[in-house]
Order: C-alpha cells, then sequence, then structure tokens
C-alpha cells in the first residue's frame, strides 16, 4: 500500500512543504512497517465518543479538514504488474498502477494550515 507524506524541512521552513511518496505495509517486501488508519477507520473510532463532550472538537476539526480532502481528486492509471524472485526465493509482485493526485497549491496550503492548527490546538504547542 503507499501513502503520501507531507514534509516540511525544520531547518528550512521558508522552502515550502514537499511531497513524498511512501510505502505502507510488509517490511520484508521493501515497505514499512506502519499502521495505516484511514478518515473511515478514524472516524468509525471517533463515533464511539460522539457523546462525550470532550471529543466534540477534536471531531469537529477532522470533519472540517476531511471535507478540505474531499476537494482532492485522485486518478488512476492501471499498470502490468512485474512478477520478480527475491533472494529467499520468494515471488515478489510488483504493481505498476499509478495513482495521480490532483490537488491545487490552494488546497494543499489549506490542508497543510488546518492540520497544523488541529495538530496545535489538541497537543497543545
Amino acid at each position: 500500500m503507499m501513502g503520501i507524506a507531507l514534509n516540511q524541512d525544520a531547518q528550512n521552513p521558508d522552502q515550502g512543504v514537499f511531497i513524498e511518496r511512501t510505502a505502507i505495509g510488509d517490511s520484508s517486501a521493501g515497505g514499512y512497517d506502519n499502521i495505516f488508519l484511514d478518515h473511515e477507520d478514524l472516524f468509525s473510532i471517533l463515533e464511539n465518543y460522539e457523546n462525550d463532550t470532550s471529543f466534540e472538537d477534536l471531531i469537529k476539526e477532522l470533519s472540517l479538514l476531511k471535507e478540505d480532502f474531499s476537494e482532492v481528486e485522485i486518478s488512476y492509471e492501471a499498470g502490468e504488474p512485474d512478477m520478480i524472485e527475491d533472494e529467499n526465493g520468494m515471488l515478489v509482485v510488483i504493481q505498476n498502477e499509478k495513482s495521480i493526485v490532483h490537488i491545487t497549491d490552494d488546497q494543499l496550503i489549506k490542508i497543510i494550515k488546518k492540520t497544523e492548527e488541529i495538530r496545535n490546538r489538541f497537543i497543545n504547542l
């Protein structure tokens, strides 16, 4: 599984944000051992706390962020998979599909700013 990370150089914040594509999944297949939580999973968890006043603001803020992400268009181009044998003799299938993210600079800036606001508000920076 692939993910997209937005990063900023802490030493040079004026240089803006760069987009990095990251692998998510089994490290033995060349990916990283990360837990991937998409917005549906997150909101399913938060539903359990929707009547808890201490979660009201978080749910509201994340819902607004979800709206901003809904404006981003993602399209896919199919590709033929490659099959190779790794050093242990295991067959590895490499997907050659492409995910194309259509996001404007304004959309990206809006998402980054809202994410920073949420993060700073809830971790008290």
